[in-house]
C-alpha cells in the first residue's frame, strides 16, 4: 500500500544535508512499520534499537555523547554493522531521557 509518507521519507532522503527525522504520533499507528518497510526499500540495511525492550540502550547517553562508543553500542545490540549507508531507527526513544534533553 503506498501512503503519502512514504513520498515524504523519500525526500528527506534525498536532502544532502538531512536532519534526524523524528516521528512523531499517537501509539499503535504504524510509525515503526512504516520506517522498518521504508528502510527495506530506500537502504541497504537499518539498525533498529527499541529503547523500551532494552536497559542497556536506555543508559547508552547518559555519561557523554562519544560517537564511537555510541555507535559500537548501537551495532552490538542490533547486530548491524553501521555505516555511512545504514539507517539507524531509534525506536521508543523517549525511554532514553538523557537523549531528549539536549
Amino acid at each position: 500500500m503506498q501512503r503519502k509518507v512514504f513520498t515524504y521519507l523519500h525526500e528527506w532522503k534525498k536532502k544532502s544535508l538531512r536532519k534526524p527525522l523524528i516521528i512523531r504520533g499517537a501509539r499503535q499507528v504504524g510509525k515503526t512499520w512504516i520506517m522498518k518497510e521504508f528502510s527495506t526499500i530506500a537502504f541497504p540495511k537499518f539498525a533498529y534499537i527499541n529503547f523500551e525492550s532494552s536497559k542497556r540502550m536506555q543508559h547508552l547517553f547518559e555519561n557523554d555523547f562519544d560517537i564511537s562508543r555510541i555507535i559500537t553500542a548501537l551495532q552490538l545490540e542490533s547486530g548491524i554493522k553501521i555505516d555511512e549507508n545504514t539507517l539507524i531507527i531509534l525506536d521508543e526513544i523517549q525511554e532514553a531521557p538523557a537523549l531528549l534533553h539536549l
